[in-house]
């Protein structure tokens, strides 16, 4: 119908499409844009990413007092090697729970599968430290906030994930100095205390243009 249609990949894709975007990418007309240099070619060109509007501001120390732990709703995959992991390490400090489809069984942990977002922004915005997995929503809610995440990636070795891609998200994000990552089985109080003392501004929007045919151009706002 000669309707111009666009395709961005994800953030989460860090090294290449999705299955989503090959399937795109292979469709006559659609042109394809991508958020990390490294992999931009003629079909996917770069446009810049999301990440792009926030920079690392200067750090504090802080006490921790007020944690949120956050593994996003994913209806196929519980994340319980991070809550046995955090368990002993967070019991003496208020917690809030953001617990998805996980089996808490044997755990001393009161869960929320489910937190909305403006009240999971809220909570996130009064904690003194953001634990996560890394997922691209819960990395943006963290930085929109002002917060460096500390950031675990799902392992679909342990059944956390379809594929590996949050460590992706979790390896960008520390390349940026925008987050702490660690694994589950690894997290420690270095690991915790340098995410809690880290700061986060927000910069101007990512300058993201997609060249039209016609020399207009759409930006991050429009």
């Amino acid at each position: 119908m000669g309707v111009r249609t666009i395709y961005i990949e994800s953030a989460a894709r860090a090294t290449g499409p999705s299955l989503t975007g090959k399937i795109v990418a292979a469709i006559p007309g659609i042109e394809t844009f991508n958020q990390y240099p490294a992999w931009a070619t003629d079909k996917w060109r770069y446009i810049g990413s999301i990440f792009d509007r926030f920079a690392r501001a200067a750090d504090a120390k802080t006490e921790i007092k007020k944690v949120v732990v956050s593994v996003g709703t994913t209806e196929s995959y519980g994340f319980r090697t991070l809550f046995e992991r955090l368990e002993p390490l967070l019991a003496d400090v208020d917690v809030t729970w953001q617990t998805g489809v996980t089996d808490l069984t044997g755990l001393d942990i009161d869960g929320r599968p489910n937190i909305q977002s403006a009240e999971l922004s809220r909570l996130v915005a009064e904690a003194d430290l953001v634990i996560s997995h890394a997922g691209t929503g819960a990395a943006l809610t963290a930085l929109e906030n002002g917060k460096i995440p500390l950031l675990v990636p799902r392992r679909k070795s342990r059944g956390e994930h379809v594929d590996d891609h949050q460590a992706q998200i979790a390896d960008d994000l520390v390349m940026r100095n925008l987050a702490i990552s660690a694994e589950a089985d690894d997290i420690n109080l270095i690991h915790m205390n340098a995410a809690a003392e880290g700061r986060v501004s927000a910069v101007l929007p990512p300058t993201i243009s997609l060249q039209l045919h016609d020399t207009r151009s759409l930006t991050s706002n429009d």
